[in-house]
């Protein structure tokens, strides 16, 4: 069992919230590196990020479907950033969550540790009644609720170096899905997302949402 420490940064600029976990990531790193106790304690991260596409470490703007003048109209920022995977969006309504964990102290590898976040949100939107799966080479979480083809409710995107994480997951609650439009989010069809939200017809409650993925990553990462 391990102890952490849950923060919610509430509605937070992509870019700052991205230093303020770096801050902590690299402190993570320091005390690996040196063996001291330098105050380094696991976290488990919530927030909201206004407007923004998101391109990991790999990924070209092929997959953006509108220009830069549109972006700059509709107040979409487009960011390139560290984590793994390709484009995703991020907005208000949609749950971030960041772990900041030390894997070695969980005797986790990466492997390991993106399973345990599908985990997460398999077992948190199993609450509302949707049942999640996962898709081989295609990390995140998926639904098949009568679609044609299977629908993208979640988006896992990870940081880690030497066994220190930073990034996590972004779980589509109260979503704008119209976004979605803009991008071939992780390199699929813009309509091969969803939310819990356009699921169960109505508006969730994101305070009960985060309650629920707490108790989620208690269980799954067995934390106090």
């Amino acid at each position: 069992m391990s102890d952490y420490i849950k923060k919610d940064w509430g509605l937070i600029d992509y870019e700052t919230a991205r230093q303020k976990q770096r801050k902590l990531f690299e402190l993570g790193i320091q005390q690996r590196k040196t063996g001291e106790n330098l105050g380094f304690k696991n976290h488990l991260i919530f927030c909201e990020h206004p407007h923004v596409f998101t391109l990991g470490m790999n990924a070209g703007r092929e997959n953006l479907l509108v220009s830069d003048k549109e972006l700059h109209e509709k107040s979409i920022q487009c960011i390139k950033t560290e984590r793994g995977g390709n484009i995703t969006y991020h907005g208000p309504g949609q749950l971030l969550c960041y772990p900041i964990l030390n894997l070695k102290a969980l005797d986790l590898y990466l492997i390991d540790y993106v399973y345990k976040l599908e985990e997460i949100i398999i077992q948190s939107i199993k609450s509302y009644g949707i049942t999640g799966f996962r898709i081989k080479n295609a990390p995140g979480v998926w639904v098949d609720n009568a679609f044609d083809k299977p629908k993208k409710i979640a988006a896992i995107g990870v940081r880690s170096s030497r066994f220190i994480t930073m990034h996590g997951f972004s779980l589509n609650a109260n979503t704008n899905m119209d976004y979605f439009k803009m991008i071939n989010p992780c390199g699929f069809d813009p309509d091969a997302v969803c939310s819990i939200q356009s699921l169960r017809n109505e508006p969730i409650d994101t305070v009960k949402l985060k309650a629920i993925v707490t108790e989620a990553f208690e269980k799954v990462f067995g934390m106090i």
